[in-house]
């Protein structure tokens, strides 16, 4: 079993924004594909775990950004399971260029839920060991929950078929393009994005409607994502920005 997955993307015309540069929701794709094709080279993966009433759920993301690829190029994603955080398992990530750069490094905690009762599991359930890689590290330090102060409303949003997966609710690659919608032209064409943290706090379902809320001081932007009916919080960001001169 490969304790380190090596896992090759090419940046597609449909992968890019108005920039040619790579959508961060669709580095997050990336970041998940990866992770779920080594799972299930280590025997925890989608069809592993629902035969033992299991699933992975990612909890938190840190990503720091050297530069974004862009249209037409290979990237290399490299990723491993480094540890447990409580009842949070660690997952690192490096974006490699072709020039063998780094330019993105992220870590990333996974809960492992009961598929009947939907309560976070021990890794010990999992009845493998996923440990090998202590010590190895994309950053020197696990993402902490997030403490977000938003004054604005942005905008409303209804859930309808395109943000909906194979699960029923909305994939987590989708908070992201919610996210990055909250800014105009004129911002995308001043910053660019140096790193964002992201905490998934529940689900949301198919006809849902949700009020994306921010707050932004000096580089530094917050986002909640509410849900409108029960006002409870489902999903937050920190996103920090360079300036693009």
């Amino acid at each position: 079993m490969e304790q380190v997955w090596k896992e090759r993307f090419e940046i597609k015309s449909y992968c890019v924004d108005f920039q040619q540069i790579l959508k961060p929701s669709v580095l997050l794709q990336f970041f998940q594909e990866a992770a779920s094709n080594h799972a299930e080279q280590l025997g925890s993966g989608y069809k592993a775990l629902a035969a033992k009433g299991l699933f992975w759920v990612l909890s938190r993301l840190s990503t720091e950004i050297t530069r974004m690829p862009e249209w037409g190029e290979i990237i290399l994603c490299e990723t491993w399971p480094a540890s447990t955080e409580g009842l949070l398992f660690r997952r690192d990530f490096l974006i490699y260029d072709t020039d063998q750069n780094i330019i993105i490094r992220a870590v990333s905690g996974w809960l492992l839920v009961n598929l009947t009762n939907l309560r976070p599991q021990r890794i010990s359930a999992l009845g493998i060991n996923l440990s090998g890689n202590d010590g190895k590290r994309s950053l020197d330090y696990f993402p902490e929950r997030l403490n977000i102060q938003t004054k604005e409303i942005c905008y409303r949003k209804k859930i309808f078929y395109n943000q909906i997966d194979q699960n029923l609710h909305v994939n987590n690659s989708q908070y992201l393009d919610w996210v990055t919608d909250c800014f105009d032209i004129n911002h995308y064409n001043h910053f660019s994005l140096s790193t964002f943290s992201c905490e998934f706090l529940s689900e949301t379902h198919w006809g849902d409607e949700v009020e994306l809320r921010t707050g932004t001081e000096s580089l530094i932007t917050e986002v909640e994502v509410v849900n409108c009916s029960s006002e409870n919080v489902v999903f937050k960001a920190k996103i920090e920005w360079m300036d693009r001169n």
